[in-house]
């Protein structure tokens, strides 16, 4: 775990301020190297009800074979991968094999761990990463076959830069990009009575005003948050602080 500075310390300094995405890849992939990764891959995640990101600026990796990552974006692999899945409800690091425990997988599930499996990709290890906006990520690498395992310190120290680089990366591209989403104060009590499962004619009740003008700001809040019915909005706009 060497830095430009011979220190761990030095190493957060580094990542916390690296100026790129690609400055901020580098340095947090070299220290994985470090630990003796084989491979690695990076995901940011959109937050629920969001529109799917567009792999090639949300995906990030090194190490695996090339017929490997050619599938895994070009035929949309990643969405079927049980691992981001997994990560989505665990507050730490996990191996990639312990997946294979589960007994929730779908078919495309299992297809994905055969394939890992055709393209001996080993294990490893999955951490999940938490940001702003409802954007968390997930990091994994993997290690060779005959690698020494890795001690509960490193796999720590490991977690700690993971999460560091995803709020980092996050900050560096400002969200992915999203401008900031405006709501007027109508809008806003449309979609918190939305969100407690009232109807818009029940709605223009509340707020005393026609269904039709419900009905307008419902299209409104649907455009503004790029989504199509009341659940999505609803997800969306709690993960957009726009709801509490």
């Amino acid at each position: 775990m060497r830095t430009s500075d011979d220190t761990f310390e030095g190493l957060v300094n580094r990542v916390d301020q690296a100026p790129t995405s690609i400055d901020l890849q580098k340095i947090t992939f070299d220290f994985f190297k470090s630990l003796g990764a084989t491979s690695i891959i990076y995901h940011l995640l959109p937050p629920i009800g969001a529109t799917p990101m567009d792999p090639a600026r949300s995906i990030h990796s090194w190490g695996f074979p090339m017929e490997w990552a050619r599938k895994y974006t070009k035929e949309r692999y990643f969405e079927h991968n049980p691992i981001i899945r997994k990560g989505r409800s665990k507050n730490q690091a996990f191996l990639w094999s312990d997946i294979r425990n589960e007994n929730n997988l779908t078919e495309d599930e299992e297809i994905f761990l055969r394939e890992m499996d055709e393209a001996n990709l080993g294990d490893g290890i999955a951490i999940p990463t938490y940001g702003p906006n409802g954007y968390n990520g997930s990091l994994a690498f993997g290690l060779a076959l005959d690698s020494v395992q890795l001690t509960q310190t490193q796999i720590l120290l490991a977690q700690i830069i993971a999460q560091l680089a995803h709020q980092r990366h996050c900050l560096i591209i400002r969200f992915v990009g999203e401008k900031k989403i405006s709501f007027s104060n109508q809008e806003r009590q449309v979609i918190h009575w939305m969100a407690l499962g009232k109807s818009n004619s029940v709605i223009a009740d509340i707020l005393d005003i026609s269904q039709h003008t419900v009905d307008t700001y419902a299209r409104r809040i649907y455009e503004k948050l790029d989504v199509s019915d009341r659940l999505s909005a609803t997800l969306r706009g709690m993960s957009r602080g726009i709801l509490h």
